[in-house]
């Protein structure tokens, strides 16, 4: 349903043309490509007047009308109504442990340019910042894209690069401030795990679905919550922290200064210590679900608090632990016999499907979806 504001100024009927015609773009910017009918639902717009202001927009160049890629299943071919991809460009930049990946997508939702360059983020605040810049030169260089083009940027770090460790807060704004000189465009900066949530949500596992919890298991543990396609980040910016849930008041002491933190069983170093296998052959061991399921079952029990508390059917998990085979089949039998008969009846547990640069994809998303603005405290 359509929430636009009507602008003032000019007669009643143009400014209520004007707000229409504002979210219209603005479903189109988040969305991508939507059928007719599909706008409709979306604004909640009579078909005359979206029909009328999608005439006006088509012959303005705002917008473009292609054929659907979905085959019709019946009738003539549908069509499908998008900005136009040439207008401008956002980026997704996703700065990893080992790698700087970027991604460029047209505000019609589509990829026109991506990299992945190797990078270890154990560096100073130039190095990294210059390994950024370059990833992003890179990217639209190597493809014939125009930086005047480009209209956000945002970029996907790790948790305790976002301020927990000391100097992170400093380094996070010296790179902002470098990247933002280098492309006249101020970065805005998000949680690596938060934005693969919304990644999945858009492109991924969970595509269609508007509310979900996102698990990433990793070598360390993270999330990210999605609510009515907006990104959870709390009022202190730590929402969907699952790795710093304690599971036990008697458990080894975390990084983070609490105890007995999801982390300290599930991270992958972790793993490797208390079951003596190093963590290739961990991750490559047949009944590897198995061998961990005490910390499955942890996990468990954290993913169960947040469906509760949440009112969340759907759960995704990712990073290298959370797609490997069985994983996701194991934490859905541990929730089975914990949670409540009207969770257990619709709960559904999915492994992500986005893989490398979910991250930076996820930062196409929140670019498209306005930045800052997309996200709820």
């Amino acid at each position: 349903m359509s929430d636009a504001r009507v602008p003032s100024g000019g007669s009643p009927l143009r400014r209520f043309r004007i707000a229409h015609e504002r979210e219209l773009i603005r479903v189109l910017r988040v969305r991508g490509p939507l059928t007719r009918q599909e706008l409709i639902d979306e604004t909640g717009l009579s078909r005359t007047t979206l029909y009328a202001i999608i005439g006006e927009l088509l012959e303005a160049g705002a917008i473009v009308e292609s054929p659907s890629r979905e085959a019709p299943r019946r009738g003539r071919p549908v069509s499908v109504i998008s900005l136009d991809p040439r207008s401008s460009s956002v980026v997704g930049v996703e700065i990893g442990r080992t790698h700087i990946g970027v991604v460029v997508a047209n505000l019609a939702h589509e990829v026109i340019a991506s990299v992945s360059q190797a990078f270890e983020l154990e560096r100073t605040a130039d190095e990294i910042a210059r390994g950024a810049i370059d990833a992003v030169h890179d990217a639209f260089t190597e493809n014939g894209l125009s930086f005047g083009r480009l209209d956000a940027i945002v970029i996907g770090i790790p948790l305790f690069f976002g301020g927990t460790s000391e100097g992170g807060e400093e380094l996070q704004a010296d790179l902002g401030e470098r990247i933002g000189q280098a492309f006249g465009v101020q970065p805005v900066f998000e949680n690596n795990a938060r934005l693969v949530a919304l990644a999945e949500m858009q492109f991924g596992s969970a595509a269609g679905v508007d509310d979900l919890l996102y698990v990433h298991l990793d070598e360390g543990v993270g999330g990210g919550i999605v609510l009515g396609r907006r990104l959870i980040v709390g009022p202190h910016g730590r929402a969907g922290e699952l790795g710093h849930v304690s599971v036990s008041a008697e458990g080894p002491v975390c990084w983070c200064g609490g105890r007995g933190c999801l982390e300290r069983y599930l991270a992958l170093s972790e793993l490797s210590e208390r079951t003596g296998f190093p963590i290739a052959d961990l991750l490559g061991a047949p009944d590897l679900a198995d061998r961990i399921d005490e910390q499955i079952g942890l996990l468990a029990r954290v993913v169960a608090g947040q469906l509760s508390a949440l009112d969340l059917r759907v759960v995704i998990l990712g990073g290298v632990l959370g797609n490997v085979d069985g994983v996701a089949a194991r934490v859905a039998d541990h929730l089975a016999s914990i949670v409540p008969a009207y969770i257990r009846e619709s709960v559904e547990v999915r492994a992500a499907s986005l893989g490398a640069l979910g991250s930076a994809r996820g930062g196409i998303v929140l670019s498209l979806a306005g930045g800052a603005s997309a996200v709820t405290d």
